[in-house]
């Protein structure tokens, strides 16, 4: 460790002091540098409350609220932390608090925790907390926010369950003027208290300052410095040697590239340094340690301060708010990120183009040197040890134009495809440049920063005139040359979205010189506030069935005190697990090699297909084999080698990386449909096709027939809470608890690979922190290797997926591609259809989904012919798995798209192509009224027309606007579920054991109603309690909708049976109470238990239809491929909602899922290596809060009492998927738009998802168009 000797006896070892909930910890030499806050909060201080999903500051799960004293200005300040970035060594002096100090079921709730559980803004709740926390540190620093505010404040936090629209509406209450709710209904003023209530812990009374001297501590894997002063900082650094050391200030660079710090053995923490925290606002200077969220107040300060000067901060400020997220940019800072840049020339740092484009300098020193330097001649500096002292900006006249813009897959918390920057000065009056412009870009290529010939090119023109703006284009064309970089956009995409940013600049420089319908280029697309609008019905002599009430577990969720799987405390002598994957797809293995693995401290052992005495196969009751570890054909890269073990997680996981493996027999991997489909031995026949009639005949007489090809990506389900076991050996066999939505196949294969009957193996699951159909199969085989490991060390054991793990190993929605040709006659009418559709099953065709997919192709229109022919493809990818919706998604979008495309190529309005076939059947009816409805509210004639007036006045922005219909079949398959009612006769309350799984489809709530419906008592006597395998025997998966329906059948039943139990007691009393009732039934020895085996057949309920419709509008920046979903009205036939709370929670959750698979959810493959690209929370992105609708608006159809269904319901969780295609639908409107005016064909191949960049390469500007009248 060099010279570090050294350093100790400079200044005493010492302790980090820090609180968590107002008790004083420290921690020190027992506290390895590489501890994340999360972990000691979690497994020290047992706050279990704080979750830990994506482990890179990407979801928000693990978010506290922070206060210290700012070094800078001596001044306390409140932040939210991602937990599981901070060092825990980096607290000095902080006071954090976690959800568990707001408030508890026990102590009472906090306001924002009941505000969110009234507002019914929880599902599985994971994300609660954390959602919590953030806003809980907005306001701790403004009592009164706008709803802006609030809205943008959980830009980091994600939700996979709710569509977010509640949890906004929740949040956005406490905006503007106390005790008033967001959209000023005054039912919600009881809920909403008054800011002055509220109770907030204020800093400025509690604060606890860190160590005033250095801190110095040793440990076993590293040195911590913390010194108090730039000059002790340079004298650590010239002592600790050079490749082993890293400056720590926010941590959040390791959130992105999670290697840097592999080998560091020395860690220097720069945040107490004042003068890395100070700033002067004229001249203005920021010192490299402040804080991007810090620097945004500064820069905004001094823009209204010094407007002549520094009028351009105010822009620099707005650009740095699209850095990251908010819990990232308040301990990230300038100097990290600039740092970052420097180590990964790949990195599209924000905050270097703009101080590369403003012109500002940068003051960097080292134990022997002080430099100024431009920020690009920063990151040439081959030194190390050097630290970015300040930052100074310069003083620009009002001769300067200064523009930047961002260019990214989703609005907030993503890296940008393109970040870019321009500075022009020009002659007052005129566009004369004066000088070089300067013209910076990242994310093009590592070494590109300024496109230097355009520079010198643009050198004292005239911006206005057309002759110079086409030469510049062109010369930027041939200048920019993008990486290859697979992880990267489209090359051809970064070079076109550099020459139109570059147009957005001219066209803003020059301002009304610019024709009316050319100035949408100038502006990027502008959101609003989000609003939301649920209606239905409800029938008071029903409740509590069909009342509108909180969720059963939302209190607990919002409080951190629900339990998940990884929650459980710590068990005695406990190990954890970590698997070792695959880098290569389609080889052999050679050799494993986990020796250097093993040596590391703290490992226990390596287990490979060797250890597997039983069946080394998780999926026995599928017809095809997979391998619990890989044997010797390597499938896919990310597949099963081995598991690491040892004492504590992340020395599994850092050890898990250390094991050597050597493939043979490398094969190019098959990764696309388009590619296995050329290998007729990769191709299975799915299930039977659909014939009806004569499809060729009819195809012969049409008057019109188009054929085509439509793709269909795939989906990572992102449940926050990862795939995770917990296996503890007992005296009769194993406990295993786990994240499963199907416990007897969990069971069936923990069992048959350890060679015991399921008699040993109890299976147990009190809720899932999403699952979304990923927890069906999957999770055999992390409970089958969790077990193994158990077993050989016969010591309990925990394994749990980190995010990339679980993307990389475990399969995901099925891709789809359909081959077409349909035809219509003069009428409109279709004649035939051929389609033939495949499905990417990946490795192993055990869950493929065409068959669904072809049976709702043709659910919503007739046709005199069919010829839907299912398919299944084998990729080198991990074998995919049913998504919410799987198939029948992609089935309807399929058929959806071929409507489309006939009324393109007819000239018919698509929604009365899609009226004129919709079956005349009298069954159809409620469609049809439904789409009238539709029409109606939504005002879509109206919004037609002001859609086709905004295109035609406006050439850079266009409008879609797209009404789909939805027939979803829903059948049962013949599930079974159990239900036990237990009756306690001294208080009369009931405990009920249902056979599904609570994963935030609000299951325990429907049945819960349920039961105090039949038994006649409130709600409150009812507890639900955790599935299992002994209550719950030979039980059917919980997915498909068929849950919450059957397991309140089941419970229903069992009540009635309890009830005839009860009879004979009831008749001879005159009418008792139900303890009464229940005393007597006791004293007379009735037993006061019942169960019923659900068993959907036997118990008379039938398949039914689900009827919807959707209708949304959507603009598209033609110049970036960026889009808004302007709003969205949905219509979805309930029947009679049993808890429609619950339900409108699951057609809004289902519909922002539909929207991110047709949007910027994008699955990419290495193509030599075949190793998932996206495979972080850096790289795929699901909707954030501000990529739903801005305007949404959801209405239940009550078509009457379901006779095939429970209590007159229908099922939610799944049939708002299907209607997230009509934003592909609505965005090839807008397309076609823009098309037409560049007199491109207006029907083009337009595949889902529709990424910001597919949208812009269809809108297929070409720089001729980029005209300035």
């Amino acid at each position: 460790m060099g010279n570090s000797e050294s350093i100790a006896t400079r200044v005493t070892e010492g302790k980090v002091r820090f609180t968590v909930n107002g008790k004083v910890c420290e921690v020190g030499s027992e506290t390895p540098p590489e501890t994340k806050l999360v972990s000691y909060l979690r497994e020290t201080l047992l706050l279990t409350g704080t979750k830990l999903s994506c482990g890179e500051g990407g979801c928000g799960t693990c978010i506290v609220t922070v206060s210290y004293l700012n070094p800078g200005t001596g001044m306390p300040v409140t932040r939210p932390v991602n937990s599981c970035l901070t060092r825990v060594l980096s607290c000095d002096g902080w006071e954090i608090s976690t959800i568990e100090h707001l408030g508890s079921k026990r102590k009472g709730l906090h306001p924002l925790q009941s505000t969110l559980a009234a507002f019914n803004g929880t599902q599985c709740g994971f994300c609660s907390p954390g959602m919590i926390m953030t806003v809980n540190s907005v306001l701790r620093e403004n009592e009164s926010p706008s709803m802006e505010t609030l809205e943008k404040s959980i830009d980091g936090n994600i939700c996979r369950c709710t569509g977010y629209r509640p949890i906004l509406d929740a949040f956005k209450s406490f905006a503007g003027t106390p005790g008033t709710s967001c959209s000023g209904d005054p039912d919600t003023k009881d809920i909403v208290p008054d800011i002055e209530d509220i109770g907030w812990v204020c800093p400025q009374k509690n604060n606890f300052n860190p160590s005033p001297d250095e801190v110095y501590i040793e440990t076993s894997s590293g040195r911590w410095y913390s010194p108090n002063n730039l000059e002790n900082l340079l004298s650590v650094l010239k002592l600790v040697p050079e490749e082993y050391y890293t400056l720590v200030a926010g941590s959040t660079g390791p959130g992105v590239y999670k290697d840097d710090n592999f080998l560091v053995q020395h860690f220097i923490d720069v945040s107490k340094i004042v003068e890395l925290r100070s700033h002067a606002e004229s001249p203005l200077e920021l010192g490299g340690g402040i804080t991007i969220h810090d620097s945004i107040s500064i820069l905004r300060k001094v823009s209204r301060l010094y407007p002549e000067k520094y009028g351009y901060t105010e822009q620099v400020a707005e650009h740095l708010e699209k850095v990251a997220n908010l819990a990232v940019r308040s301990v990230g800072t300038l100097a990290g990120n600039l740092e970052l840049k420097r180590r990964h020339r790949s990195f599209p740092s924000d905050v270097f183009t703009l101080l590369e484009t403003v012109g500002a300098s940068i003051e960097v020193v080292s134990p022997t040197s002080k430099v100024s330097c431009s920020p690009s001649e920063y990151l040439e500096i081959q030194q190390s040890k050097q630290v970015i002292v300040k930052i100074r900006f310069p003083a620009l006249s009002e001769k300067c134009h200064f523009q930047s813009y961002k260019i990214s897959s989703r609005k907030v918390n993503a890296h940008a495809y393109i970040s870019a920057g321009f500075l022009a000065k020009t002659e007052p009056g005129t566009f004369m440049l004066l000088d070089k412009p300067n013209l910076v870009f990242t994310g093009v290529s590592g070494d590109l920063i300024r496109a230097v010939e355009t520079e010198k090119l643009l050198e004292n023109q005239d911006l206005s005139d057309q002759a110079v703006l086409d030469s510049a284009l062109k010369s930027l064309g041939s200048e920019i040359t993008p990486d290859p970089d697979p992880r990267s956009s489209d090359p051809a995409f970064r070079v076109g979205l550099v020459q139109a940013l570059f147009y957005r600049f001219v066209l803003n420089l020059l301002g009304d010189k610019v024709p009316s319908n050319l100035r949408s280029g100038v502006q990027p697309l502008q959101r609003g506030v989000s609003h939301g609008v649920q209606e239905f019905e409800t029938d008071p002599s029903l409740y509590p069935i069909n009342k509108p009430v909180q969720k059963l577990e939302a209190e607990s969720q919002c409080s951190g005190e629900a339990e998940y799987t990884g929650d459980k405390p710590v068990f005695h002598n406990q190990l954890y697990a970590a698997f070792v994957l695959s880098t290569q797809a389609n080889c052999d293995l050679e050799s494993v090699d986990p020796s250097a693995a093993l040596d590391l401290p703290g490992v226990v052992g390596f287990m490979s297909q060797e250890d597997i005495s039983g069946d080394n196969n998780f999926s026995q009751t599928k017809p095809w084999k997979e391998e619990i570890f890989a044997t010797k054909k390597v499938l896919y890269a990310g597949q099963a080698v081995g598991l690491l073990v040892a004492e504590n997680e992340e020395v599994a996981r850092k050890a898990s990386k250390l094991v050597k493996i050597s493939y043979t027999n490398i094969q190019e991997p098959v990764l696309t449909l388009q590619e296995a489909i050329k290998h007729p031995e990769k191709i299975e026949p799915t299930g039977d096709p659909i014939v009806e009639g004569d499809v060729e005949k009819e195809l012969k007489g049409s008057v019109k027939t188009v054929s085509g090809e439509f793709e269909i990506g795939s989906q990572y389900p992102f449940h926050l809470e990862t795939q995770i076991c917990i296996s503890v050996p007992k005296e009769d066999g194993f406990d295993i608890y786990c994240s499963t939505q199907d416990i007897d196949k969990v069971q069936t294969t923990v069992a048959s690979v350890l060679g015991v009957q399921l008699k040993d193996i109890n299976i147990s699951v009190k809720r899932l922190g999403g699952a979304f159909g990923a927890k069906i199969s999957r999770p055999n085989q992390i409970a089958a290797a969790c077990a193994l490991a158990s077993k050989k060390f016969n010591r309990p054991v925990k394994l749990q997926l980190d995010l990339k793990t679980n993307m990389e190993m475990i399969g995901k929605r099925l891709p789809f591609l359909a081959r077409y040709k349909v035809g219509v006659d003069d009428s409109g009418t279709l004649t035939g259809v051929q389609i033939n559709i495949f499905c990417d099953s990946g490795s192993s065709h055990n869950e493929f989904t065409a068959d669904a997919a072809v049976f709702f192709a043709k659910l919503c229109y007739q046709a005199k012919a069919w010829n839907l022919v299912p398919q299944s493809a084998l990729t080198n990818t991990p074998s995919n798995t049913y998504i919410r919706a799987p198939g029948t998604t992609q089935g309807h979008a399929i058929m959806e798209n071929i409507m489309e495309h006939l009324a393109a190529e007819t000239g018919t309005d698509p929604l009365e192509l899609r009226l004129h076939n919709i079956p005349e059947d009298p069954s159809y009816d409620s469609l049809r009224e439904i789409i009238k409805k539709l029409r109606e509210s939504s005002e879509y004639d109206l919004k037609k027309q002001q859609v086709l007036d905004f295109n035609q006045n406006n050439r850079w922005k266009k409008k879609g606007l797209s009404l789909v219909p939805i027939n979803y079949r829903h059948d049962y398959y013949g599930s079974r579920f159990n239900v036990l009612i237990s009756v306690y006769r001294r208080d009369g309350s009931v405990a009920v054991s249902h056979g599904g799984i609570e994963m935030g489809q609000g299951i325990n709530t429907k049945v819960c109603q349920v039961v105090a419906k039949e038994l006649g008592i409130s709600m409150e006597m009812v507890s639900i309690k955790p599935t299992d395998s002994f209550t719950n025997p030979n039980a059917s998966l919980t997915g498909g909708s068929m849950g919450s329906e059957c397991n309140c059948s089941a419970a229903l039943i069992a009540c009635q049976k309890l009830k005839e139990q009860m009879k004979p007691i009831a008749e001879k009393l005159k009418n008792p109470t139900w303890l009464e009732l229940v005393t007597e039934c006791y004293n007379q020895g009735v037993d006061l238990s019942a169960r019923h085996m659900g068993h959907s057949s036997k118990d008379g309920l039938i398949g039914y239809n689900i009827w919807a419709a959707v209708l949304t509008q959507v603009e598209v920046d033609v110049l970036t491929g960026e889009m808004n979903i302007e709003s969205c009205n949905l219509i979805e036939d309930t029947g009679t909602s049993i808890s429609p709370d619950v339900d409108v929670g699951q057609v809004e959750g289902g519909l922002i899922m539909g929207l991110g698979l047709w949007t910027s959810e994008q699955i990419r493959y290495d193509k030599k290596t075949g190793r998932l690209l996206d495979n972080s929370s850096w790289e795929y992105k699901v909707p954030s809060a501000m990529d739903i609708p801005e305007k949404m608006r959801i209405e239940f159809y009550n078509s009457g009492h379901n006779p095939g269904g429970v209590l007159g319901s229908k099922a939610t969780g799944e049939p708002s998927v299907l209607a997230g295609v009509s934003v592909l639908t609505a965005l090839r409107q807008a397309i076609r738009s823009a098309r037409q005016d560049s007199n491109l064909p207006t029907w083009f191949q337009f595949n889902g998802p529709a990424t910001v960049e597919a949208i812009k390469l269809g809108c297929s500007v070409d720089v001729k168009n980029m005209k300035l009248q």
